[in-house]
């Protein structure tokens, strides 16, 4: 705190009183301590406002010195992949004081995986081969349903003792720890045809072959007899 004196002198040379004047000089703060320097998002999948906790007045500006006014509450934009710088200063008494970095990375998300095949079919019980799919060098992450929060990193097991359609979906995550969109693979278990039931042999002959067998017990549909032999 500096006090000064002033007064004032007419033109016969007579002064007044003198009037105080006190003059305070502030320190400027510090530059702002922040939580993370790095600040890391995916693109296209919202942002939160940066921290300044335990900032009482901040004020941020694209640049460490002059440049741009821009908030004093920042929410980067993630709609374009790069990495931005962005300064934030701090405001105590009328005293604004230096600015501190922080960096913005806003990362791409990977595609969607690729797969060898979308649709498998088998019949009831046979050996199913286990599901795969081609990532570009991320970590793929398997799903049983369209909007599953949690993923395994092992491919399902394909059970074929129950028939139906079950649909599965895997995804990539890449070394940003982004996870893209997902590939759906469908597996079909079809039923197994009951043993027909074999009747009577008409019109027997002494080879089998020139007679005809009676099936019963045959589904409705498209059948192919086979592995008739004579006997």
């Amino acid at each position: 705190i500096f006090t000064y004196e002033v007064s004032q002198s007419n033109g016969f040379g007579c002064e007044s009183v003198r009037a105080e004047i006190k003059v305070i000089i502030s320190d400027l703060p510090p530059p702002p301590s922040v939580s993370d320097t790095v600040v890391s998002f995916c693109i296209n999948e919202g942002t939160s406002p940066l921290s300044t906790l335990g900032i009482s007045n901040p004020k941020w500006y694209d640049a460490p010195t002059a440049g741009n006014f821009i908030s004093t509450i920042l929410i980067p934009d993630d709609s374009v992949a790069g990495v931005t710088s962005f300064y934030v200063s701090e405001t105590v008494n009328g005293c604004e004081g230096p600015r501190t970095q922080v960096q913005v990375n806003i990362n791409p998300v990977p595609a969607a995986p690729t797969v060898d095949q979308t649709l498998y079919t088998y019949c009831e019980n046979d050996n199913a081969i286990p599901l795969t799919a081609n990532s570009q060098g991320g970590t793929l992450k398997w799903y049983l349903l369209p909007n599953a929060v949690i993923g395994s990193l092992t491919p399902p097991n394909i059970n074929t003792t129950a028939t139906g359609t079950n649909t599965y979906y895997v995804s990539e995550t890449n070394n940003f720890g982004c996870e893209g969109l997902r590939t759906a693979i469908t597996v079909t278990i079809n039923d197994t045809p009951p043993v027909p039931t074999v009747g009577t042999v008409t019109n027997p002959t002494c080879l089998l072959s020139t007679g005809s067998v009676v099936l019963s017990n045959l589904p409705t549909g498209n059948w192919t007899i086979t592995n008739i032999t004579d006997g």
